[in-house]
């Protein structure tokens, strides 16, 4: 355990966050033959990869909806604009699931 800015105990495994998401694994030839049965060009891949990746962090850690814990056709919708570098406001969204109202 390491001692941290505020004086509080931090975990020797957490650091300050690179802002990289790290590399996956490679594709196979079945990840590859989903996008191609989809009629979408190999590029896309790693964004729909990124895209995934969002919506998961999305819907569990930001915008859950207990009990429910699936991925959203609207959050994947918001986690693609952001994968592809769109500014998407999240406000509104956690306002609406927290039911906090101004």
């Amino acid at each position: 355990m390491a001692i941290g800015a505020s004086g509080g105990k931090t975990s020797s495994l957490v650091g300050c966050p690179k802002g990289t998401v790290p590399p996956h694994r490679e594709w196979d030839s079945q990840d590859r033959k989903v996008f191609e049965q989809l009629g979408l060009c190999a590029g896309i891949a790693e964004e729909t990869y990124y895209a995934a990746f969002l919506s998961c962090c999305l819907c569990l850690f930001v915008l859950p909806l207990e009990p429910y814990i699936y991925i959203r056709a609207s959050i994947f919708k918001m986690a693609s604009c952001m994968a592809t570098g769109t500014i998407v406001s999240l406000a509104i969204p956690i306002l609406a699931v927290k039911k906090v109202y101004v």
